[in-house]
C-alpha cells in the first residue's frame, strides 16, 4: 500500500517497494508540454503530466517505470498528481 505525504514544494508518495517519489507543484508549461505529449490521446495527458512532475532517486520517473508499475502504485501516483494540479480527474 502506498503513502502519501505532503513535503513542501513537493507531495511525496512512498511506493509498495518503499521508493519515494516526489511529485513537485506544476507550471503551466507542464501542461503544455504534456498536452503536446499526449497528442489527440486524453487519457494519456494524466500519465505524461505524471512524467514531467515526478522524480525518484533524484531523477526523472521513467516512461517505462509509470507504466509498468503496479496498479496500486500508479493510482496512487496519479491522485497524488491531481491533487498538485487541481484539475486532473
Amino acid at each position: 500500500m502506498s503513502d502519501t505525504r505532503v513535503d513542501e514544494p513537493n507531495t511525496v508518495v512512498t511506493l509498495s517497494d518503499g521508493r519515494l517519489v516526489a511529485i513537485r507543484r506544476p507550471k503551466g508549461r507542464d501542461l503544455l508540454e504534456a498536452s503536446r505529449l499526449a497528442g489527440p490521446d486524453a487519457c494519456r495527458m494524466p500519465f505524461e503530466l505524471l512524467k514531467l512532475l515526478a522524480s525518484t532517486g533524484g531523477r526523472a520517473l521513467g516512461a517505462g517505470e509509470l507504466m509498468d508499475m503496479g496498479l496500486s502504485d500508479a493510482a496512487s501516483l496519479l491522485a497524488a498528481a491531481r491533487s498538485e494540479a487541481g484539475f486532473l480527474s
